[in-house]
């Protein structure tokens, strides 16, 4: 996020054209994104409720990498002796207009750039030795953007642990994050041809087609699906089967809580069990709806989404 820009100003200038944390969303490689949602988010189509589900800055991983990204270069400088300086402006490529790069740093004495990253402590695996795609396909998405040969990427984990990399440009790899991000906003974003869900877009589409919907009261008159009938008597035979191996477990499940007994530890040549005692804190908001219904309602907040039901014609 450009600084002095708040968070509805980001996202305005975003739908402008692609930028680096857009791509590995583009190109189906992202943990986060998706083609739809990148899609949906370049033509003001993302659903309010998803966007905003970080607005308490207290649990929003975006305002905290914003906040922590001097601590993230400060120290990069310390330890590389390498000077940095903040760049305050969108990147456009020379040849594409709609390709762009909000980058953190450059560096001063060099043709290369800096990324200032923060992860949770929890994640600390995911940068063993190694980049997560979407960063990776981030910097060098800013390389194809500046010309640049090399790109520095560093962060903080957990806190308390540094780590930093560099990555060389490829030459090839640009080419094909070019062509993809040509293909996505000539041929989706242009012509308002939104890409094809994919299984992370389930909850998307609950809330994406909760507009205008067609209310059918008559069996009759209903959407007739009649030459999907296969694909809904899979979903059954799948709602049945994972039904019937929930219940598989728990006999199993059962059977090794009646051989510990009040053992909390067990193992086998290849396996390690606990059963132990444990504590677990729950708001019951139940009781102070009873209790206090005002102060229940007031923190009350509404949503709207839409739940897929099937169940067979009597």
């Amino acid at each position: 996020m450009q600084m002095g820009m708040d968070r509805k100003a980001w996202l305005e200038e975003r739908k402008k054209g692609i930028g680096g944390s857009d791509v590995a969303g583009i190109m189906g490689l992202s943990k986060w994104e998706t083609p739809l949602s990148i899609y949906l988010k370049k033509k003001g189509l993302f659903p309010e409720q998803l966007e905003t589900q970080y607005e308490d800055e207290g649990f929003d991983p975006l305002y905290w990498g914003t906040v922590l990204e001097d601590v993230v270069s400060n120290k990069f400088q310390e330890v590389t002796g390498l000077k940095c300086h903040r760049v305050n402006q969108i990147l456009i490529h020379p040849k594409h207009e709609f390709i762009r790069a909000s980058i953190d740093r450059r560096i001063v004495s060099n043709r290369e750039g800096l990324e200032c990253k923060t992860s949770n402590a929890f994640k600390s695996k995911d940068w063993d030795d190694k980049i997560p795609n979407d960063y990776m396909l981030q910097c060098q998405h800013y390389l194809a953007v500046t010309g640049y040969k090399a790109w520095h990427l560093a962060v903080l984990i957990g806190g308390n642990t540094f780590k930093r990399f560099i990555i060389e440009r490829d030459d090839e790899l640009i080419e094909q994050i070019k062509n993809a991000c040509i293909n996505f906003w000539k041929n989706h974003v242009l012509k308002d041809c939104p890409p094809e869900a994919n299984l992370n877009d389930s909850k998307l589409l609950d809330v994406l087609y909760n507009d205008d919907i067609k209310i059918r009261n008559a069996t009759e008159d209903s959407l007739d699906l009649s030459s999907h009938e296969q694909l809904i008597n899979d979903i059954q035979k799948l709602k049945s089967s994972i039904k019937e191996l929930k219940k598989i477990q728990s006999e199993k499940e059962i059977e090794i809580k009646k051989l510990m007994k009040e053992d909390s530890l067990a193992q086998t040549n290849n396996y390690i069990i606990t059963w132990s005692l444990g504590q677990r804190n729950y708001f019951d908001s139940k009781k102070l709806k009873l209790d206090n219904y005002d102060i229940y309602s007031a923190y009350l907040k509404t949503t709207e989404t839409r739940t897929l039901k099937i169940k067979e014609k009597k």
